[in-house]
């Protein structure tokens, strides 16, 4: 009969230990079900993350070419200045040169018209 007894217990212990263990298996199926979302989660996070810098190195990328290519326009808008100035000038001197020209055919003709006269 005490060995029943002691059998009882120990079932009942056993029983017990069981349904602790059973407990904690659900536990722990909760948190590893918990870990795997969030590996997921961060997964995607840093796939999103991937995306987002391969974004911003392509937009780096962009702005440099765009800086560079505003680097050329002001080199050309310059020399184009200097063109533009060096035509002026030009254009003045041959404005001069024909005004002088101009004069001078006048004081011939009035020289050859003097002549004429006399």
């Amino acid at each position: 009969e005490q060995e029943v007894e002691e059998q009882t217990e120990l079932f009942a212990k056993n029983k017990s230990v069981l349904w602790q263990l059973s407990e904690m298996n659900a536990n722990l199926a909760q948190q590893v079900a918990g870990l795997k979302g969030y590996r997921q989660s961060l997964g995607e996070q840093q796939s999103k993350f991937r995306e987002v810098e391969e974004i911003r190195k392509r937009a780096v990328s962009e702005i440099a070419d765009l800086e560079m290519k505003m680097e050329l326009l002001r080199f050309e808008v310059k020399t184009a200045t200097a063109r533009s100035e060096e035509y002026r000038a030009v254009a003045n001197m041959l404005k001069w040169k024909q005004e002088e020209m101009m004069e001078m055919q006048f004081h011939t003709l009035k020289a050859q018209e003097q002549r004429a006269v006399e």
